[in-house]
C-alpha cells in the first residue's frame, strides 16, 4: 500500500496498482476468450493482457468482438482506519475498453466507455476502513458502444486490451476541492475555475509559489456562501498530492460540467509582476496553493503546478506564445514500448522527451489519443509544445459519449501550459458537434483542430505533393482532402499552414528524405505554423508467442526511430535542418549565423571550436582526437534573426597536425545543436600511393585474358569487356570483378592493349558508347589505379561505374568520408565527415534488423573505405572526388508492401557514383518531394581516379 499525503489538508493517495510498467502490481486475473484463457492467474496491473500472451493480438479493424473476450481482475488491498469520514475515489487512468466494476461485491457505478482517459467512481459507501477491501473489475475487450469500437478500435495503430494506466484510491475531507482550471498569460494575470464540493465553506484561497514552495506575490481570495458551494449531484474530484495533473470527473455518475458549472464554481483572479514565462526554450514553471476555508480555517488544500503563457493564432499570420513568433517542429508519437504496448513509464517518457528535443524538434502531436498525464508533466518541465488529441481515426464518437470524453480529457489536461490546441480526432474522426464543448472546461479556450482538415484558421492537410504544399503554404489554395482535393476559400489568405502529418517515414523514406526541400519552402512561407513529421517511432511490438518484433507489415514501421528508439538516418538529418542555430562557412574566418531560436539569443548558447585528428587508414579504429579545444565567444543574434560572423581560427600552418575543423554548438542547457565539421582537403592516407616501388611488374596476354603480375599480387582483366576479372595476392583469391562497368549506358569495347611503364603495367581499354576509356596501372608498390572516362545524357536515376562482389563475403566496413549513415539524393544532411565504422549488418530500416548504421548504401564525400572481407582487406582510396560510393545493394520491403518507400539502386558489390537516387515515402513517389526529389539531368563527361589495394596494407 503506497501513501501520498503532502499535509492533513490535502488529498491522499494510495495506489492499488504501479505506477507504470516497471513497477506493475500483480492482480488476480482471468481472460475468458483466446489464448491462455478460462484460468485464473496473476497479471502485473497495469499492463495489457494480449501484450502479455493471453487473448488476441490485433493491429486494426477489430471493431466487432467475435470472441466476447473479457478480462476479469480480482484485487485486494487495505485501507487505512484514519481514512474513516473522508469521502473516498475509486480512480482509473486508463482501460481499453468498457469498464464495470465492483467494490466488496457492489458496483460502484455505471460501466465506463472509452480508452484513454482518466474517471473515478464514490465509493465512500463501499469501503471498508481498517480491513481487507476486493476489488473486482471486468473489462471487455470491445465496447458495447459502437462509436467507441469505430473511433478507437478501427484506428492504424495496435488496440489492445486491459487496464493500461495506473488504479488508485483518493481520500479527501467531506469539504474539499475538486478542481481548478486555471489560466495564467504572459501579461501576469491569473484566473481560475475552482471548482468545490463543500457545504461548509465561506472562503476560496490562493497563494502562488516557486516549485520550491516560496511565495511570489500576494494571496488573493474570494468570499462565498457556503451553501452555493454544493454540487447538485456527483462526485468531487481533487489533484493534490498527484503533482500537476486534474482528475476528469466520472463520465456516468454526474452531468456534464456545463449543467452544473454555476454551482459549484468560484473563479479566482489575481495578478503577478513580472513572472518568468513558460516557453518550450524557457519552461518556467510555478504553483499554486488554492485553500478552502471556513471561519478562517483550512479545510482542504489543492496544489496544481502551471505556468505563465499566452497563445495567439494570429490570421495571416502565424502562432505566438508571448507575443513572440513561434514555428512548431516536432513528430507524432504514439504512446508505446515493444515489451508493454501502451503501458509505459516515467522512463520511457524521459526517453521521448530527450529523443524529440536531441532531435531539435520543439513540438510534439498525441497521435491518436491523450497520453499519460506523466508525459504532459514532463512536456511542461522539459520544455516541448503539444497538441493533444481525442481518440478518433477516421471515425468518431457518438454526441454522447464523446461530450463525457471530452470533459474527461480536458479536465485532465487543461492545466498544462506545453498544450497550445485540442485535436478533435484525427482524419475525418471528428465529431463536430463536439467542437465546443472543449472549450466549454478550458478558460484558456485554446483552439481545435482537425488534423487534415482546414479549421480554427489552420491549414493541418496532411501529405500534400511538393507542390501543392508549396501553395498550401503560400496561402493562395487551401488542400485538405486524403485524395488532396482542391477546396477554395472566400479568403485564403487567413490560414495558418501547419501539417499535422507530412512526409511519412515508411522504412527509410520519408522523415528526413525531402524535409530539406520542403523546410526550404515551408520556412519561407510568411504564414508558416510548423510542421509534423509521421511518425516517432516504428510500432514494433515483441509478440508473446514468438518474441520476434512485429510491425503488422508496412504498418507501424514508420518512425524516425525504432521500436527501442534506435536512432535513424533521418533522426540526424532532421536534426541538422531543425537545429535552432544555422552556420555557413564562407570563406576560412567569414561565417554566416542564423539564428532560428523564438526567445533565446545566440550569445546565450555555447559555441565550441575544435581541431580534429582522424584515425589513420593503416590502423584499426574509427574517430578522431580532439588535438586542441576552445570555447570560443558566442556571437550575438537575436532571435529570427542573421549576421556575419568573423572568427579566426589558427591557420592552415599552425604547428600541430589535424585533419578537420569543427565547430560544435550546444543550447543554453547544454545539449548538443550541431556541429559543423570542415575537413583539410590533404590527407597524409594518400601518402601510401607514394610508396617505392619494391618490385616490377610484368603482363602477359593469353586465352582472352591479360594477366598483370607484381610479387603476390596477380590482377586479371577480359579481352572481351576490358573489365576486371579477378584480383589474387598469394593463395587468397578475392572475388572482386566485372568493373569498372557503367550503372547506366553503352560500352562496346574498341582495343585493350598493356604497355609496360617502368616498375608499373598499364592496361589501356577503348570503348565505343557512353563509356571511353579505363586505364589500369598495376604498381610495383603493391597498389594499382584504375582511371575511368565516360559520357553522361539526359535523364538518369543514377551515374557511375560498378564492380560485382559477393554480399555473404563482406564483414565489416571503415571509411573516411560522411557518416556514420547512409544518405539518398534528397537526403544528404544528418552527416558528419570523419572516420566511421561497422559490421555487416542486413537491417531493412523499419523492417527487419534494426541495428543502425544500416551496412549496405549510398555514402557521400568518402576519401577511402576499407571493406574487411573472408578473403582479406579491400582497400579504395577515392583520388579525383568521386562524390559517392555504393556498398552493397541496399533492400527495400517486399513489394506488397514497400509502398513509395524505396529508390533506385544498381545492383553491385561497390559503386563509385557521380549522381545518387533520391527515395520516396508510403504516399508519395520521390518526383513528388521537391528538387531533391527529381531524377538527374547530367549532361557531359565524367572521369575517376581511384586505387585499389588487396589484402593486408603494408
Amino acid at each position: 500500500m503506497v501513501i501520498f499525503s503532502a499535509s492533513a489538508q490535502q488529498t491522499e493517495v494510495q495506489f492499488l496498482s504501479g505506477h507504470g510498467k516497471d513497477d506493475a502490481v500483480p492482480w488476480k486475473f482471468l481472460c475468458t476468450s483466446g489464448a491462455h484463457s478460462g484460468v485464473w492467474t496473476n497479471l502485473p496491473v497495469p499492463s495489457q493482457w494480449d501484450v502479455k500472451g493471453f487473448g488476441t493480438l490485433t493491429y486494426h479493424k477489430d471493431a466487432t468482438n467475435a470472441y466476447d473476450e473479457r478480462g476479469l481482475y480480482e484485487h485486494e488491498f487495505s485501507a487505512a482506519e484514519n481514512w474513516r469520514g473522508k469521502k473516498i475515489f475509486l480512480v482509473f487512468d486508463g482501460v481499453m475498453t468498457d469498464t464495470d466494476a465492483k467494490l466488496n461485491g457492489q458496483s460502484v457505478g455505471p460501466i465506463h466507455q472509452g480508452s484513454f482517459y482518466r474517471f473515478k467512481y464514490d465509493v465512500t459507501a463501499l469501503v471498508k476502513f481498517g480491513a481487507t477491501n476486493k476489488l473486482e473489475v471486468a473489462v471487455s475487450r470491445h465496447s458495447a458502444n459502437e462509436s467507441v469500437n469505430k473511433a478507437e478500435r478501427l484506428a492504424d495503430y495496435w488496440v489492445y486490451s486491459g487496464i493500461f494506466r495506473p488504479v488508485s484510491l483518493e481520500a479527501a475531507p467531506q469539504n474539499f476541492i475538486e478542481r481548478g482550471a486555471i489560466d495564467a498569460k504572459a501579461d501576469g494575470s491569473f484566473s481560475a475555475d475552482v471548482f468545490i464540493n463543500a457545504t461548509n465553506a465561506d472562503e476560496v484561497e490562493a497563494q502562488i509559489q516557486t516549485l520550491d514552495g516560496k511565495n511570489f506575490g500576494k494571496k488573493f481570495s474570494k468570499r462565498t456562501a457556503a451553501g452555493s458551494l454544493s454540487p447538485s449531484g456527483g462526485e468531487g474530484q481533487d489533484e493534490g498530492a498527484r503533482g500537476g495533473h486534474t482528475n476528469a470527473p466520472s463520465s456516468q455518475l454526474s452531468p456534464p460540467l456545463g449543467d452544473r458549472e454555476s454551482e459549484r464554481h468560484v473563479r479566482l483572479q489575481g495578478s503577478i509582476d513580472s513572472p518568468k514565462l513558460w516557453t518550450a526554450e524557457t519552461p518556467n514553471l510555478y504553483r499554486v496553493q488554492i485553500s478552502l476555508k471556513q471561519s478562517g480555517k483550512i479545510v482542504h488544500q489543492f496544489t496544481q503546478r502551471f505556468g505563465f503563457r499566452t497563445m495567439e493564432v494570429r490570421a495571416g499570420d502565424g502562432l505566438y506564445v508571448n507575443g513572440q513568433k513561434i514555428i512548431l517542429k516536432g513528430a507524432d508519437r504514439h504512446s508505446f514500448w515493444p515489451d508493454s504496448g501502451r503501458c509505459l513509464s516515467e522512463a520511457v517518457h524521459r526517453l521521448d522527451i530527450n529523443l524529440m528535443k536531441d532531435a531539435n524538434m520543439n513540438a510534439v502531436r498525441m497521435s491518436h489519443y491523450p497520453p499519460d498525464a506523466q508525459f504532459l508533466d514532463l512536456c511542461d518541465e522539459l520544455g516541448l509544445y503539444v497538441l493533444d488529441e481525442l481518440a478518433g481515426w477516421h471515425n468518431f464518437y457518438d454526441n454522447d459519449i464523446g461530450a463525457k470524453l471530452v470533459e474527461e480529457m480536458v479536465v485532465r489536461d487543461v492545466n498544462h501550459p506545453s498544450i497550445l490546441f485540442w485535436d478533435n480526432g484525427n482524419e475525418g474522426g471528428f465529431n463536430t458537434n463536439l467542437d465546443k464543448m472543449f472549450g466549454e472546461s478550458d478558460p484558456q479556450k485554446r483552439r481545435v483542430l482537425h488534423p487534415w482538415a482546414t479549421f480554427s484558421g489552420v491549414n493541418t492537410a496532411h501529405y500534400l505533393a511538393y507542390d501543392k504544399a508549396e501553395i498550401a503554404a503560400t496561402g493562395k489554395k487551401v488542400y485538405f482532402s486524403k485524395n488532396q482535393e482542391l477546396v477554395a476559400t472566400n479568403d485564403p489568405a487567413k490560414y495558418i499552414y501547419m501539417p499535422t502529418e507530412f512526409l511519412h517515414g515508411l522504412y527509410d523514406g520519408g522523415a528526413g528524405a525531402g524535409l530539406e526541400d520542403y523546410w526550404r519552402m515551408m520556412a519561407a512561407s510568411k504564414t508558416l505554423g510548423g510542421g509534423f513529421i509521421w511518425t516517432l517511432m516504428d510500432e514494433g511490438i515483441k509478440r508473446p508467442d514468438t518474441g520476434e518484433l512485429d510491425v503488422d507489415g508496412n504498418h507501424a514501421p514508420d518512425g524516425i526511430v525504432g521500436p527501442y528508439r534506435e536512432r535513424e538516418g533521418s533522426f540526424y538529418t532532421i536534426k541538422e535542418i531543425w537545429s535552432p542555430i544555422q552556420i555557413t562557412r564562407e570563406k576560412f574566418n567569414a561565417f554566416t549565423v542564423e539564428n532560428h531560436f523564438s526567445f533565446t539569443d545566440t550569445r546565450d548558447c555555447k559555441f565550441i571550436w575544435q581541431y580534429r585528428k582522424n584515425a589513420r587508414l593503416a590502423g584499426t579504429n574509427s574517430g578522431f582526437t580532439i588535438v586542441r579545444q576552445s570555447m570560443i565567444k558566442s556571437p550575438s543574434v537575436a532571435p529570427g534573426g542573421k549576421a556575419n560572423w568573423k572568427f579566426s581560427p589558427e591557420p592552415s600552418t599552425a604547428s600541430f597536425q589535424f585533419d578537420a575543423e569543427a565547430l560544435r554548438v550546444e543550447d543554453p542547457q547544454g545539449r548538443e545543436l550541431w556541429t559543423w565539421v570542415w575537413p583539410r582537403k590533404t590527407n597524409p592516407d594518400f601518402e601510401a600511393l607514394q610508396e617505392p616501388a619494391r618490385l616490377h611488374a610484368t603482363a602477359v596476354q593469353t586465352n582472352g585474358v591479360i594477366t598483370v603480375t607484381v610479387g603476390e599480387l596477380t590482377a586479371t582483366f577480359s579481352e572481351q569487356t576490358g573489365f576486371l576479372r579477378g584480383v589474387q595476392r598469394g593463395a587468397q583469391n578475392f572475388s572482386f570483378t566485372n568493373g569498372p562497368r557503367l550503372a547506366v549506358g553503352s560500352a562496346t569495347l574498341r582495343d585493350i592493349h598493356f604497355i609496360e611503364d617502368g616498375p608499373d603495367v598499364v592496361v589501356v581499354a577503348k570503348y565505343d558508347g557512353d563509356l571511353e576509356s579505363v586505364i589500369w596501372r598495376v604498381n610495383g608498390n603493391g597498389w594499382f589505379n584504375c582511371r575511368y572516362t565516360y559520357t553522361a545524357r539526359g535523364t538518369n536515376d543514377f551515374l557511375g561505374v560498378l564492380f560485382d562482389y559477393p554480399e555473404n563475403l563482406v564483414m565489416h566496413k571503415r571509411w573516411l568520408g560522411d557518416g556514420p549513415f547512409r544518405v539518398w539524393k534528397n537526403r544528404l544532411r544528418g552527416v558528419t565527415a570523419g572516420v566511421w565504422e561497422n559490421d555487416y549488418n542486413d537491417t531493412l530500416t523499419g523492417f527487419r534488423g534494426w541495428v543502425y548504421p544500416e551496412f549496405k548504401g549510398f555514402f557521400s564525400n568518402w576519401r577511402w573505405l576499407q571493406l574487411a572481407t573472408r578473403e582479406g582487406d579491400i582497400t579504395v582510396l577515392n583520388e579525383s572526388n568521386v562524390p559517392f560510393v555504393q556498398v552493397l545493394t541496399p533492400d527495400f520491403g517486399p513489394d506488397n508492401l514497400k509502398a513509395n518507400a524505396f529508390g533506385a539502386v544498381p545492383k553491385c558489390g561497390l559503386g563509385l557514383l557521380d549522381a545518387i537516387s533520391p527515395i520516396g515515402s508510403k504516399f508519395k513517389e520521390a518526383k513528388f518531394g521537391g528538387p531533391q526529389g527529381q531524377p538527374n539531368y547530367l549532361n557531359g563527361e565524367f572521369s575517376g581516379s581511384v586505387s585499389f589495394y588487396f589484402g593486408k596494407l603494408p
